[in-house]
């Protein structure tokens, strides 16, 4: 069976090769401008260079890069496919980028310390090396650079200040004043450091910017998608709902005897579960027929009083028929007056989202336990709390119930029934409702969901979802 590659870390790694294959090339363009530089100061400036260790270190950067060269190459021939392949890529790929930063840090002091030392206006290019680093290396791998950076070259300023280290004086010789060679230098020194640091930073915003583009456009594209499925979705339901409804409708006439015919007791039995399944997908088509309707806007209604009180006695004597099959006890507490509980609503979706909450506690509950239902009234808000004896949510899991479709790992072990999409549309009706829904659970203690409506809520029809 093939593994499959996460798609983000497989670009991670191309770019990231891309990038050690530009460095290589970088590097051959630094080598033949040392050269130049190096022959340009003995030959026109008459500078004090010793050109056997300058061109010990260009051959030593050349050769390096040549090794450099060979493995990047491998790396992007390498033709392993898995995620434990991909990687290794991973983990080569940083190891590469750090040896090269530290080769061209230390190639960078021993050009520095054999053309002038800390007289050497090029102390800059430890800027822009850091700047790649930051391209090419972890967060941390970065600042462990940049501090190498600098024990490189505050070891090269103490070793030659203590002698230590021969100073090599490239200014005795020259042919052009020794201030005006200087502030040459200095200004040669930062206006190169600048223009490749201009060219790193913009190659990288470059490259984000277009990152940024595709990520909006993949986005649009992704919304403009799921507002189709949404839509497709809604209209199949819409089309499955009314046969569903009819075949239920005459399942019931079957078993009550409305239809005329004769039923046994074993074909009512088996008629039963027929029934049973059928009302099954009826809820689930109403669930994704509720859930497309918010998704897309077309369930906005303008909002009028509706008594919480009310929504909630009717929604604890609907659901105490199915919570005595399961053995479990629903208890209320309305802690106030009935008028403390009206608030600005939509009827239909507020008995939606009492009732989804109160089967959830009996549906997930164990043999003999308890739903305990409370209404507070807390200024200008109305909390409704649901608190069960039940399987409970692990944690990790509980930022997920409100998530379409997802159900968690104690609850199907607990039932197969279930769509996944209830707690979904009950978040998105609290939210149309400018109220909030938070829950506490534990495994094997229940949870207790917290939901709060403001009282004075005023929406228009035309108001999205």
């Amino acid at each position: 069976m093939a593994v499959s590659v996460p798609k983000g870390l497989e670009i991670r790694i191309f770019e990231l090769l891309g990038r050690l294959k530009w460095l290589t090339d970088l590097r051959w363009l630094a080598t033949i401008g040392v050269i130049a530089v190096v022959e340009f100061s003995l030959i026109a400036l008459k500078v004090n260079l010793s050109r056997g260790p300058l061109y010990t270190c260009i051959f030593i950067m050349a050769a390096g890069n040549l090794v450099f060269v060979y493995l990047v190459k491998r790396l992007f021939t390498q033709s392993q496919s898995g995620t434990g392949a991909i990687e290794f890529r991973a983990e080569r790929a940083q190891l590469i980028a750090n040896a090269q930063t530290v080769f061209d840090l230390a190639v960078l002091t021993a050009l520095l310390h054999y053309a002038g030392g800390i007289d050497n206006p090029f102390n800059f290019y430890y800027i822009f090396h850091i700047v790649i680093a930051s391209m090419l290396l972890e967060p941390f791998h970065c600042y462990m650079q940049a501090a190498l950076a600098s024990a490189l070259y505050s070891g090269l300023i103490i070793l030659e200040h203590f002698n230590v280290l021969s100073r090599y004086n490239i200014f005795e010789t020259a042919i052009c004043p020794l201030g005006f060679l200087k502030t040459a230098g200095a200004a040669a020194a930062f206006t190169t450091t600048m223009i490749i640091t201009a060219y790193i930073t913009t190659s990288i915003s470059q490259r984000l910017r277009l990152k940024e583009n595709l990520l909006l456009e993949t986005n649009m594209k992704l919304v403009d998608l799921d507002a189709k499925k949404s839509e497709f979705v809604m209209v199949v339901a819409h089309e499955l709902k009314s046969p569903l409804g009819t075949i239920q409708f005459m399942l019931k006439s079957l078993t009550g005897g409305y239809s005329g015919a004769t039923v046994d007791d074993k074909a009512k039995e088996q008629i039963a579960k027929v029934e049973t399944r059928a009302a099954g997908l009826l809820k689930l088509v109403t669930d994704l027929l509720d859930l497309s309707k918010i998704k897309t806007g077309f369930g906005a209604k303008e909002f009028k009083k509706v008594s919480l009180v009310e929504k909630l006695k009717k929604a604890v004597e609907t659901m105490n028929v199915q919570a005595k099959a399961a053995s479990v006890t629903i208890s209320e507490t309305i802690d106030g007056k009935d008028e403390d509980f009206i608030i600005d609503g939509d009827a239909e979706y507020l008995d939606n989202v009492i009732i989804n909450v109160i089967s959830n506690a009996v549906k997930y509950n164990h043999k003999d336990g308890t739903v305990v239902i409370s209404l507070e009234r807390k200024g200008g808000t109305v909390v409704f709390k649901c608190k069960d004896s039940g399987i409970g949510i692990p944690k990790e899991e509980q930022h997920l119930i409100f998530e379409e479709f997802h159900r968690t790992s104690i609850s199907k072990k607990h039932t197969t029934n279930g769509t996944g999409v209830g707690m979904a549309i009950t978040k998105k009706i609290v939210e149309y409702h400018n109220g909030t829904i938070s829950i506490d659970s534990e495994p094997g203690r229940g949870s207790e969901f917290t939901i709060t409506f403001p009282v004075n809520n005023q929406r228009k029809q035309n108001d999205q979802l």
